[in-house]
């Protein structure tokens, strides 16, 4: 998704895996973007479930956070936030189990560099992935 959107991320429209919400200031200013999000679709033959699909509104759940106009429904973030601090470094491991033993993959266990912490928000979730 974000090779097929990418001139258009954080400018226009927000992608997470294969969610993706298209955004604006105005109707026209939305119907604008939402057919270049479409036309781009069409080109590229990325199929859309319609069903799924909720086009115009002025208020949605995106990843279980209320947006709006306003932004983000702070009900949820002020409890994130309330969390205490974690005091603990933990790793990751990608693996796989066959049978009964446990089989290490990938260790994902890094700080991300200078350069990284750079990134936009969504090339930070793909970090998380590689």
């Amino acid at each position: 998704m974000l090779a097929i959107f990418h001139d258009m991320v954080e400018k226009t429209m927000e992608v997470f895996m294969d969610d993706f919400l298209v955004f604006g200031n105005s109707f026209e200013n939305c119907l604008s973007r939402l057919d270049k999000m479409l036309q781009r679709c069409e080109d590229t033959n990325l199929s859309l479930n319609w069903e799924k699909s909720h086009l115009i509104v002025k208020e949605s759940i995106v990843l279980g956070h209320k947006i709006s106009k306003n932004g983000i429904d702070r009900a949820k973030v002020d409890v994130i936030a309330k969390l205490p601090h974690p005091t603990t470094v933990k790793g990751a491991v990608l693996g796989q189990r066959h049978e009964k033993h446990f089989r290490p993959i990938h260790y994902a266990s890094k700080t991300m560099t200078d350069v990284e912490y750079n990134y936009t928000m969504t090339e930070k979730e793909m970090l998380a992935l590689v």
